[in-house]
């Protein structure tokens, strides 16, 4: 409570009163899919429940200190995982941490719809690109999806996990324009509270995800998670996708 109150006062000082007040209420509405989404188990009810084979890929975009990725190899043993991260500090955590384990493969920036250098907010696990004038910041390396997806050379991704602090958005909207959405078995997305807009930003994107994915749960703006549908997946599996593991730079 106090971290989120820190939060609101953050908010207030660098975007008003008004966007304070807009957040608080956000908060509100989302106590009862945050209660709904711990009653199912929460991160461990519902994060790492699908089969996962030797030769699968996971993208971690929002790699944070890495507790994601040690819980997703607790439980499995894909072939791969590359995470995602663009602050430094938190870079140093990941690599440290994973650095004996050949399956990570660890990446020192961040993603999203375009390549540039931004500003972040460190915040922890809420450091965000879409606050930038909170009290600490640095600027990081954001890539464009579509680059690093080639860049890496897989046509089929077991789970692009997406837990960026608003990053999501752009990433997503990015992946719908350049129709990568079916290289994906699954999507896992925390959408964020962060951008302008939302609410509609969101319910576009999942229009477009029900194209090719059937929606497995939804806590609204908690966590979401959609599984590839098997016509897509035929069709990806027919085209020939490679899914083996290049150099991890």
């Amino acid at each position: 409570m106090l971290g989120r109150l820190r939060r609101l006062g953050q908010i207030a000082r660098a975007e008003g009163l008004a966007e304070a007040i807009r957040t608080a209420w956000f908060y509100l509405r989302r106590r009862r899919p945050v209660r709904q989404w711990k009653a199912a188990g929460g991160h461990y009810g519902t994060r790492f429940d699908f089969d996962v084979d030797e030769d699968d890929v996971i993208l971690d975009v929002g790699g944070f200190d890495g507790n994601y990725t040690a819980d997703f190899l607790d439980r499995h043993d894909p072939g791969r995982i590359h995470v995602f991260e663009p602050v430094s500090r938190f870079q140093e955590q990941i690599a440290d941490r994973f650095a004996d384990d050949d399956r990570v493969g660890p990446h020192e920036y961040g993603l999203g719809g375009r390549t540039r250098v931004e500003e972040i907010a460190v915040g922890g696990s809420a450091s965000s690109l879409y606050r930038p004038n909170m009290d600490d910041t640095e600027y990081v390396h954001v890539r464009d999806v579509k680059e690093v997806v080639d860049e890496l050379g897989y046509g089929d991704v077991k789970l692009l996990k997406l837990n960026a602090e608003g990053a999501e958005f752009e990433i997503l909207e990015r992946l719908i324009e350049v129709d990568y959405l079916d290289r994906f078995e699954n999507v896992q997305i925390s959408f964020h509270h962060v951008v302008d807009d939302p609410v509609r930003k969101r319910e576009a994107i999942r229009e477009h995800l029900a194209e090719t994915h059937e929606l497995d749960y939804d806590y609204t703006f908690v966590m979401e998670e959609w599984t590839r549908k098997a016509d897509v997946s035929a069709r990806v599996a027919a085209g020939g996708a490679d899914a083996s593991a290049p150099t991890v730079d």
